[in-house]
């Protein structure tokens, strides 16, 4: 309030200074205005929480609290000559630099404190002391309402402020009865100084007020303002805590001088004779040449250029069975980033590459086996069943190549919970056995040399000089500016490797001479590239980095059996010419993580030997081997089912 009085002293001071200039002065006002000002706040925080996140308090919650703060501001304000409603206005911007603190208690009844025959109530004293200042932009439209008032002015406006800094101390403290203590023996709990946690990183506001513009000097005014702002936004994240002002400002502002206007220009001086008439110009011409190693190539040629291409198709053993969520009726696909394993993201996504099989084999009938669990209802099994269908129907498949089959399951007392998880699936049998399905993946790499061209223009010109540029572009990319006459330049071998056809190349000049004529000339070509398999690697299933070592699924057992219910027959086949070339096999015989490690080894053993009997081996023929990890996410029903599987290896013989 003291600084107040100071400022409203030394603005009577500085208009008696300058109101006699002001008087005097004949030069125009612009219709801009800066300004700057200082006051005071009263901080009505309004809140209903319990507690801070993360720091605790109990019991009582805060409703709000009080505190006085203080407002810095400077702006600038536009005085336009139109109105609004046939109201005079003005539009104004303004940074300011506030403080929002103020200090939330409350007292809270906890318990009754008894000594002796005498019985008084235990009250402590809940504490908030929020320290908040804050950096705001603060758009607004001021209205004169009133003629008789011409100095009187309403406003409304917007306040969006980032917070600069956002403390808090909190503390609960024993008030009455004097001599007692928490039981943490102090008559003070749950202290907590130091930044609020989550606090908001924006603060919004609604602001309304009035001002009155109670003395001019010179170009100087004097407003004395009052205003409400109105929060919109809370203090912390998650939790209503706002903090609303009543701000009495002090405002000087300075109105900008208009420009004096120019003195007019002398009159030009008398045109001068025009010149006699330029000899015609020389003749001008242009062409474009453009040349690939020794050829010199033509508009329209055709340059060729070899693309290689390295390709691996790799082949997954897949079983036609996806699972749903509990009471779910959709499968969603998994994207590549969701998995690292390429077996589980095959396997998750099998509706699709089971309908890319039924495609190419038009000749087959489906019976798609809608299960739901015992803790879901029942007519979840025939919808899964439908969704199944419906996705097979968008791929092409006929209606009648489809039937659909239900199995509700009764019992919920299973041994462990996460094979309920297990009963909520769809299955596709076929008319013909295909227990397991191959699945092809096709990666392809390219790669392309840069072809280097030369291109120049053929310039026949009698001018003392001129100026030339020029460009090169294939398809619509520009790849070379020809500027300095003749160019060396390549064709990009990302753009090379990435057409999918030809493309066109562009070469083109376009020259002006001292005599202003002007010529442009292009040269254009067909760049065709030309594909070449390089190499083609056939893996099933996987591979390790060098291509030593194959990698495949044999067979599936369901859990805790030990006998396939289906088995892979083409990796049955590749065993056994292995084994007739003498190479080396491994079997690695794999449980889920459901059961003790000793009962889950004993099931892997019954697992290789499971694997053995499909194949015709002995244990001396193979190396059998039992991971004490699991290969795949056990927390999955589609890597609990990979993991009731029996893996097998080839490797290639090396000295």
């Amino acid at each position: 309030m003291r600084l107040i009085v100071v400022i409203a002293a030394f603005t009577l001071l500085l208009t008696r200074a300058y109101s006699e200039t002001r008087e005097d002065s004949t030069a125009l006002d612009a219709p801009v205005s800066l300004f700057g000002g200082l006051g005071l706040a009263a901080n009505l925080h309004s809140s209903q929480f319990l507690e801070l996140p993360g720091v605790p308090n109990c019991c009582q919650e805060y409703t709000g609290g009080f505190g006085i703060g203080f407002n810095l501001l400077a702006g600038i304000e536009y005085h336009p000559t139109s109105t609004i409603f046939g109201m005079p206005f003005r539009w104004s911007a303004a940074l300011s630099y506030s403080s929002l603190s103020a200090t939330l208690e409350e007292d809270e009844f906890f318990a009754w404190s008894i000594e002796g025959n005498i019985a008084e109530e235990a009250i402590s004293r809940h504490t908030l002391d929020a320290g908040i200042t804050l950096l705001s932009l603060h758009p607004a439209l001021a209205l004169y309402p009133i003629d008789a008032l011409p100095d009187f002015s309403i406003k409304t406006g917007l306040l969006a402020g980032i917070p600069i800094s956002s403390t808090v101390d909190q503390d609960e403290a024993l008030i009455q009865p004097s001599n007692a203590t928490f039981e943490t023996f102090n008559r003070s709990r749950n202290q907590y100084s130091g930044d609020i946690p989550e606090s908001s990183s924006l603060y919004a506001a609604l602001n309304l007020g009035a001002r009155y513009d109670v003395h001019r000097f010179g170009r100087f005014t004097v407003t004395p303002e009052l205003s409400y702002n109105l929060a919109l936004t809370n203090l912390v994240s998650g939790i209503d805590w706002k903090a609303n002002s009543l701000q009495a400002n002090v405002r000087l502002s300075y109105r900008m001088s208009a420009a004096a206007a120019p003195p007019p220009p002398p009159p030009p001086p008398p045109p001068p004779p025009p010149p006699p008439p330029p000899p015609p110009p020389p003749a001008l011409e242009l062409a474009v040449k453009l040349t690939h190693g020794e050829r010199s190539l033509r508009n329209n040629d055709t340059l060729y250029v070899p693309v290689r291409i390295e390709r691996q198709i790799q082949r997954f053993a897949l079983l036609p069975l996806v699972y749903f969520d509990k009471n779910g009726t959709e499968v969603r696909s998994v994207a590549a980033s969701e998995s690292g394993m390429p077996r589980e993201r095959i396997q998750a996504n099998a509706l699709k590459e089971i309908a890319l099989w039924l495609q190419r084999n038009p000749e087959l009938t489906v019976t798609i086996t809608g299960a739901a669990a015992a803790d879901e209802d029942s007519s979840l099994a025939m919808r899964r069943a439908q969704f199944v269908a419906g996705q097979f129907q968008q791929h092409g498949i006929r209606v009648e190549q489809i039937s659909m089959e239900v199995q509700v399951f009764a019992s919920r007392d299973l041994r462990y919970p996460e094979l309920l998880d297990e009963q909520r699936y769809a299955h596709v049998g076929f008319s013909v056995e295909h227990s397991i399905l191959a699945v092809e993946r096709v990666k392809e790499e390219r790669s392309a040399e840069a072809v280097e061209l030369i291109a120049s223009p053929v310039i026949n010109s009698g001018a003392d000089s001129y100026q030339l540029q020029g460009s090169a572009r294939l398809g619509s990319q520009q790849i070379a500016e020809l500027n300095d006459g003749a160019r060396h330049f390549t064709l990009p071998p990302t753009l090379l490797r990435q057409s999918s056809g030809p493309m066109k190349l562009r070469a083109n000049y376009r020259i002006e001479d001292s005599a202003e004529q002007t010529r442009a000339a292009e040269l254009q070509i067909v760049v065709h590239p030309r594909e070449e398999l390089s190499s083609q690697v056939n893996v099933v299933d996987g591979n390790d980095a060098e291509g030593h070592t194959r990698e495949f699924i044999l067979g599936f057992c369901r859990f805790d059996e030990s006998q396939f219910f289906a088995v892979n027959n083409a990796a049955v086949e590749e065993l056994k010419a292995a084994r007739r070339a003498g190479q080396h096999i491994e079997i690695l015989a794999l449980t889920d993580n459901l059961g003790t490690r000793e009962y889950n080894s004993s099931l892997a053993r019954k697992r290789a030997q499971s694997a053995l009997r499909t194949l015709g081996l002995k244990e001396n023929d193979v190396l059998i081997i039992f991971p004490n990890e699991p290969l795949f996410d056990v927390s999955t029903p589609y890597g609990r089912m990979l993991s009731r599987s029996v893996i097998v290896r080839i490797k290639d013989k090396r000295d």
